[in-house]
C-alpha cells in the first residue's frame, strides 16, 4: 500500500501546547527586551562617564528625602496590565577600552509600552546624581494614603554584596495603579536608600514592594507576580 503526504495527518496537540507557546513566545520577547536595555545602558552610562569627566552639571542636585505617591496608567501589552518589579546591587565596573563604565544599583517599577518595544520606567531610581524619577506622561502626583511596608506580601528575593545581583517579578495587575516612593539622598544627590510600594487598582491592592540600598535588595510580592 502506498502511503501518500496528503493522506498524514498530525496528532491533535495537548491542551498546555498552547499555552507553552505563548509562553516560550513571551519569554523569547522578553530577552530580548532585556538585550536591548543593557545595550542602551551601557551606551548612555559610557556618555555619562565621558561628560562628567569634561564638565560640571548645572542641575539642582536633590538632597533632601523624597516621599511622593503616584497614580499611574499602565500600557496594555498583549491584552495584559504588566509591570516589572526589578531591583539590583552595585556591581564590578566595567571596562571598555579605557573608559571604566560604572555599574550602578538601581530599583524601578517599569511597565511594557505598545509605543516602545523596551518599555518604559513608572517610577525608579539609579545609583548616579538625580536618578529618582516618575514618568511624567503616565504618572501624576496623588495624596493617596499607601502605607510604606510590605503588608500582607510574601518575601520573593533578597541580594547583598556588589557583583551587580539582581531580583525582579512580573505583575499582571489592573489598568492604573498607584506607587508610594521614599529615597534618602547622599550629600551629592546619589540615591542611597528607598522603599517603593506598589498597589494595584482602585481598591489599593498590594502588589509589590522593595526595600533598596546600592548594596542590599529585598523584595515582597502578592500571588498577581511571577518569576516569568
Amino acid at each position: 500500500m502506498t502511503l501518500n503526504l496528503d493522506d498524514l495527518r498530525a496528532p491533535p496537540a495537548r491542551p498546555e501546547f498552547h499555552s507553552e507557546l505563548r509562553h516560550r513566545i513571551e519569554t523569547s520577547e522578553r530577552l530580548a527586551r532585556g538585550r536591548r536595555r543593557a545595550a542602551a545602558l551601557v551606551a548612555v552610562a559610557a556618555a555619562l562617564v565621558i561628560v562628567s569627566a569634561a564638565s560640571v552639571s548645572a542641575f539642582r542636585q536633590q538632597t533632601k528625602p523624597v516621599d511622593a505617591t503616584y497614580v499611574c496608567s499602565v500600557p496594555q501589552l498583549g491584552g495584559v496590565y504588566v509591570v516589572d518589579v526589578v531591583g539590583s546591587v552595585r556591581g564590578v565596573p566595567v571596562k571598555y577600552g579605557t573608559v571604566s563604565v560604572p555599574n550602578r544599583a538601581h530599583a524601578t517599577f517599569s511597565a511594557g509600552s505598545t509605543m516602545s518595544p523596551d518599555g518604559v520606567s513608572l517610577v525608579g531610581l539609579d545609583e548616579y546624581p538625580n536618578g529618582y524619577g516618575a514618568d511624567d506622561q503616565l504618572c501624576r502626583r496623588s495624596h493617596a494614603a499607601v502605607p510604606l511596608g510590605h503588608a500582607s506580601l510574601r518575601p520573593f528575593g533578597a541580594v547583598t554584596g556588589t557583583q551587580g545581583a539582581t531580583i525582579k517579578r512580573e505583575c499582571w495587575l489592573a489598568p492604573t495603579v498607584t506607587i508610594r516612593a521614599h529615597v534618602v539622598f547622599s550629600r551629592s544627590g546619589v540615591p542611597t536608600a528607598a522603599q517603593l510600594v506598589l498597589r494595584s487598582g482602585k481598591k489599593l491592592k498590594p502588589a509589590a514592594y522593595l526595600d533598596w540600598t546600592p548594596t542590599r535588595v529585598v523584595g515582597y510580592a502578592s500571588a498577581a507576580c511571577s518569576n516569568h
